[in-house]
């Protein structure tokens, strides 16, 4: 994930697709590297760098 957040331009978003049990690890490694981080129902989880 930081690999890819490195990839894109500030303030473009990084979509991931994750599993319900994955989930709360990369909200947690998004927030600590200091991302903006939402997601939905669908475990989608959507970071803005």
């Amino acid at each position: 994930m930081k690999k890819a957040i490195n990839k894109i331009k500030q303030g473009e978003i990084l979509k991931i697709i994750s599993t319900a049990y994955v989930l709360p690890e990369l909200l947690a490694a998004a927030r600590q590297i200091g991302s903006k981080v939402s997601y939905n129902q669908e475990n989608e989880l959507f970071i803005v760098k």
